[in-house]
């Protein structure tokens, strides 16, 4: 949409009388064209103070600060999103597994049930204060199907590997009381056999057709057969009810185990006898990414500026007025310091803004016009550039628009180490004079891995 579409001039009109027709079409304007020409009118508002040229001027910073934020919500969501792998995750994630791995063991006293026994103290993905309740409730509900035949294992197969004997003393058949008879007690009571305490065995009298039918050694108790092994418990655990439970893991520790705030999900699964945790990030709003990022770099040296970006978040968000500009320049100082979120700002951001704040803080504000691409935009600004402003430039000086600083920020801007690779040796050929700074910059950010060997003497 062009000014006669959103109303129709007049071409004698003032310059200046477009300006609020123009205003009305500022979100319309790509986010290049809003930098471009915010820093530039801010320039001519300082020169010529008329009030319809300081009311554009703060139209558009107030859109350049809109658009601001929301590429660094973007940016948070991304960066929340990204799954670091630290030592912290690492471990809890070690430790949970191993707690469902020993559930057999603790079951049989052989193991600690507290599942602060095998994750690091100072985790703070899980809420220390459920997990014994939580374990307990585990441990309870294993116990019921191992005792209380609530699992495939209690069939009628097992009862084939009971060991049953005739007794020729006391003239009954008996069953040596352990596990194997124990788990099936209420079968037994069925079939009439009892429970005898003090010799603790279970016996009858005779057997019928209907216990020869379910115990199949049964015609065989007078040649003494051998006892076929039952299950173990471990054996059971892994075998049968584990892999049918699995899934139950994960709701309940992502329903009641997870610290407050963490946005991290729990996915458990198991092969054989190895149980695997693994966490991974469900953030979908960026108040859930900025609590993230919080949690992540607010206790720790914030080299990359996180912090200081989450503190401009907010400020952009509610930035009016003549300090509109201002905060914009402190985002603007930041990304130009730090660099490190560049990399996650929206593709189609990305592809512009390194040269932008290289010529926002080395060109001349008509270079600058010249880089609007909105006809309309680019021709009331380029009438209202003072004559002079052809002879100065934007602070600090310099003769070319690119900075060893802005070069390094467009490299580690690029997605993957090869497009970073890539676009070094396309700066190394044609800026071999900003090259040696250049390299010194991405030492700074971290991006040491990227650089030749060759270059790093």
């Amino acid at each position: 949409m062009n000014i006669r579409e959103a109303g129709g001039i007049d071409p004698q009109d003032n310059i200046v009388d477009l300006l609020p027709k123009l205003q009305g079409m500022i979100s319309s304007f790509s986010s290049a064209d809003v930098a471009y020409a915010a820093y530039v009118f801010d320039y001519i508002a300082g020169v010529d103070g008329g009030s319809k040229l300081k009311g554009f001027a703060v139209a558009l910073a107030e859109q350049y600060a809109k658009n601001f934020a929301e590429w660094l919500g973007y940016v948070f969501m991304s960066r929340a999103n990204m799954m670091r792998r630290s030592k912290a995750i690492a471990g809890t994630e070690e430790g949970l597994a191993s707690w469902v791995e020993h559930l057999p063991d603790i079951m049989e006293r052989k193991a600690s049930p507290k599942i602060q026994s095998y994750i690091p103290a100072s985790s703070r993905f899980l809420d220390f204060k459920v997990l014994d309740r939580l374990s307990k409730k585990v441990l309870d509900t294993l116990k019921a199907d191992w005792n209380n035949g609530l699992v495939t294992s209690r069939t009628a197969a097992s009862l084939a590997d009971l060991p049953l004997a005739f007794n020729w003393l006391t003239h009954r058949y008996e069953m040596k009381g352990d596990r194997k008879t124990f788990r099936n007690r209420r079968e037994l009571t069925d079939m009439g056999f009892i429970w005898d305490r003090r010799s603790k065995v279970w016996f009858t009298k005779n057997l019928d057709s209907d216990v020869i039918k379910d115990i199949p050694q049964a015609v065989k108790v007078t040649t003494s057969p051998t006892p076929v092994i039952s299950i173990s418990l471990k054996e059971w655990f892994f075998g049968d009810w584990l892999p049918k439970n699995i899934d139950r893991f994960s709701k309940v520790f992502n329903d009641y185990g997870r610290g407050e705030g963490v946005p991290y999900y729990f996915f458990f699964t198991v092969h054989g006898t190895d149980v695997d945790v693994t966490f991974r990030r469900n953030i979908k709003t960026i108040r859930e990414a900025v609590a993230e990022l919080k949690l992540r770099y607010g206790n720790q040296k914030d080299r990359d500026g996180w912090m200081d970006a989450l503190r401009i978040y907010g400020q952009l968000q509610h930035a009016s007025g003549k300090g509109a500009i201002h905060k914009v320049d402190e985002a603007n100082n930041l990304e130009h310091t730090h660099g490190a979120m560049m990399e996650h700002f929206p593709p189609g951001v990305r592809s512009w803004y390194p040269r932008f704040l290289d010529f926002k803080y080395t060109a001349h504000p008509l270079q600058m016009v010249k880089m609007i691409r909105a006809e309309d935009l680019r021709m009331v600004v380029k009438e209202m550039l003072p004559e002079n402003a052809r002879r100065q430039r934007l602070t600090p000086p310099k003769l070319d628009h690119r900075t060893p600083k802005g070069l390094a920020l467009e490299i580690s801007s690029q997605p993957g180490k090869s497009n970073k690779r890539k676009l070094l040796l396309e700066v190394k050929k044609n800026h071999p004079r900003e090259y040696p700074e250049v390299v010194h910059n991405l030492l700074e950010k971290g991006l040491g891995s990227i650089i030749p060997v060759d270059d790093l003497a």
